[in-house]
């Protein structure tokens, strides 16, 4: 006799017969076969798991909204378990965890498990659960009873750490994808199917949920990532990407707002260098080109800077707003003494040139604000509220408290010159720049409209700048100094033939 133990064949060898007109026929005696488990190894009685419930709210309320984490007690003599759920049997489970996945939010399940040896089968321990409610759109619903949008935040490259379960799961998915740097993964944003399983988390997000906008962190490249295409090359892969998910997102809904938070400084500027950290060239990230094009209906940079590392680049982000909405976004977290050592007049000072310059605000992060850190929070609630600015911050000319970024109510304010203030001579071509005396430590002039909006800046050094790129009109001029304080000048007329 022969024995067979792992992967029987029989091969059988014909004489050449056209079987579509020839039945053939073969019949094998004394085979049996024999399927045995190789799983089934102890013997002995089996009890009823325990299941473990810590992490259930009541015992029988799942943490998640759409998966039920199940865990249970050993059971002795078990060989492996079986859990059956809406009709399926899932075999074969030889730990005692098990995540059932894909379910709805605040439903109720029944779910069964069992233990199995050699001998049989345990009795089915019955037990019953219910999801959690959906946190996002439960944020949406709350958000929107208070008339305040909801924005979800879309992490855009990084993966997690390596050994993560969301990392791990992406390179199972996506093994091709995915690149280590230190003990993190990311996506690669140089491969073409990246732009792809981005585009469609976001796609999901506004088929399934009324979200007011989509909001990139980390639309960039990783720090750590040598970078060894051309920096252009560099930001078409970047742009690429965006590019994706904006059609993914504005074929589902066209008024949902596309945004990023991009690094703080846009790129070296002629009189400020960014030293070496800068959106644009350092890592790839063209977020002005794309409120130029359209891509990105906000940006909200990281502008986690003081001094000329602040001011500078702040007019230069308001200067090429494109129209569009530019919120900075303002370190406080450096108000907190195990953080930094700013004082709350750095923060309300920048607070001004925001407001001077047409941009929004938004705080990094939260906790300092409510925290109420250094009175921010108090001094918010004021400033917020005010018809002018206080006077104590530098001397800077008064707006209304609603001239922010994109407040279509600047057009209306209604503006008088000061009769005290002098129209600055020039010939429509060169500005003659009016003495500094002993006092003023300005190095750069703002040209504003006479409502507060930046036109151009200007470098306020020898005794002449060209202004022929400004157009006919009548603007404001005004200094800023390291410390982001501005002097009203005067007045400049620009006249044309």
């Amino acid at each position: 006799s022969l024995k067979v133990v792992h992967s029987p064949r029989l091969y059988v060898c014909a004489a050449d017969v056209d079987i579509t007109k020839t039945r053939l026929q073969l019949q094998i005696e004394g085979y049996t076969f024999n399927d045995a488990d190789p799983l089934l190894v102890h013997t002995g009685a089996l009890g009823q798991p325990e299941l473990q419930t810590d992490d259930f709210e009541d015992g029988v309320i799942s943490p998640s909204a759409y998966t039920i984490p199940l865990k249970w007690s050993a059971v002795e003599n078990a060989d492996f378990y079986e859990i059956e759920h809406l009709g399926q049997v899932y075999s074969t489970i030889r730990g005692t965890a098990f995540t059932l996945e894909d379910l709805q939010p605040e439903t109720n399940y029944e779910v069964r498990v069992r233990a199995v040896n050699k001998d049989g089968k345990g009795e089915w321990m019955r037990e019953k659960f219910r999801t959690s409610p959906d946190p996002l759109r439960f944020a949406i619903d709350e958000c929107h009873k208070r008339g305040m949008e909801l924005h979800a935040w879309i992490v855009t490259l990084p993966a997690g750490k390596w050994n993560g379960p969301g990392c791990q799961n992406l390179r199972k998915k996506h093994p091709s994808l995915l690149r280590k740097i230190g003990a993190d993964g990311f996506l690669n944003p140089e491969h073409p199917q990246t732009a792809d399983v981005v585009a469609s988390v976001c796609q999901e997000v506004v088929q399934n949920y009324d979200v007011d906008g989509i909001h990139l962190d980390y639309i960039r490249y990783p720090d750590g990532w040598k970078i060894k295409v051309p920096r252009a090359t560099g930001r078409e892969n970047i742009t690429y990407i965006v590019r994706k998910i904006n059609r993914a997102v504005k074929n589902i809904n066209p008024k949902v707002k596309l945004s990023c938070s991009p690094v703080g400084k846009y790129d070296d500027l002629p009189r400020y260098r960014s030293n070496g950290w800068n959106a644009y060239t350092a890592v790839c990230q063209d977020a002005q080109g794309w409120l130029r094009t359209g891509l990105m209906d906000q940006l909200y940079p990281m502008m986690y800077f003081k001094g000329n590392q602040f001011y500078p680049f702040a007019i230069n982000w308001a200067e090429n707003s494109y129209h569009r909405e530019v919120s900075a976004g303002l370190g406080i977290y450096f108000l907190d003494p195990h953080e930094g050592n700013w004082r709350i007049d750095e923060v309300k000072r920048q607070l001004a040139i925001c407001r001077q310059y047409g941009l929004g605000q938004c705080f990094f992060r939260a906790k300092f604000l409510l925290d109420n850190v250094q009175g921010l929070y108090d001094y918010l609630r004021i400033w917020n509220n005010q018809d002018l600015l206080p006077t104590t911050l530098g001397g800077l000319p008064p707006l209304p408290s609603n001239a922010g970024s994109g407040n279509k109510s600047r057009a209306q304010i209604k503006v008088t010159p000061r009769a005290d203030l002098p129209f600055l001579e020039n010939n429509g071509r060169y500005l003659t720049l009016p003495p500094k005396g002993k006092t003023l430590d300005a190095d750069i002039l703002i040209v504003k409209s006479l409502t507060g909006v930046a036109v151009a800046t200007l470098p306020y050094r020898g005794t002449h700048a060209s202004i022929e790129k400004i157009p006919a009109g009548i603007y404001q001029v005004c200094s800023l100094n390291r410390k982001g304080i501005t002097h009203r000048l005067g007045y400049l007329e620009v006249k044309r033939r």
